[in-house]
């Protein structure tokens, strides 16, 4: 069997030990029927259908101690999953706080989910990105070794630079031509 939900939280563990001792303590085996471990009094649906047609006016104790059992078992369920949706919104308020995100009272849940599609659609939108660029890079790359003698841009211009300074000196160092006369 799975392990419940319940069990996740020191509460909610708490709450099922005390849960699990008023189902044994409740006296429900004294109205007779199976009563189930989960909840004090729960019994299965045959035998609630095959109860109620034998039941008689003495029975009404019974049936009323059964459901005042239910009910107590569902309040402590009740009170265990609030417990563990605390813990939730603590835990997605604390996530929120990490990437200076605030949420309002009660939805640090709900804006954490938001965040968080926000978050994925921007990774998504990256990776396209990133496929675009390395695509264009890869397509410049292939055209500049196709073309015999071909600079990639960066060759042209740090060529360019080159020559420059080389002819500023050659100017530089040259004789005045001397006038002819």
């Amino acid at each position: 069997s799975m392990p419940t939900p319940m069990a996740a939280t020191p509460a909610a563990a708490a709450a099922l030990a005390e849960k699990n001792e008023l189902g044994s303590s409740s006296g429900s085996d004294s109205c007779g029927g199976g009563s189930s471990p989960e909840l004090p009094g729960h019994r299965s649906e045959d035998d609630e259908e095959s109860s109620l047609l034998a039941e008689g006016p003495n029975d009404t104790d019974c049936t009323l101690a059964r459901l005042r059992g239910l009910a107590r078992g569902l309040h402590l369920e009740a009170r265990a999953l609030q417990d563990e949706a605390q813990a939730a919104e603590f835990a997605a308020r604390t996530t929120l706080a990490f990437f200076g995100e605030h949420a309002p009272p009660g939805a640090a849940l709900a804006t954490l989910q938001t965040f968080l599609c926000q978050v994925a659609s921007f990774a998504l939108d990256f990776h396209a990105a990133v496929r675009w660029v390395r695509a264009r890079e890869a397509r410049r790359a292939k055209r500049a070794s196709l073309a015999p003698g071909a600079l990639s841009p960066l060759k042209r211009l740090q060529r360019k630079n080159d020559r420059r300074p080389q002819a500023r000196a050659n100017a530089e160092c040259q004789e005045p031509a001397e006038p002819s006369s």
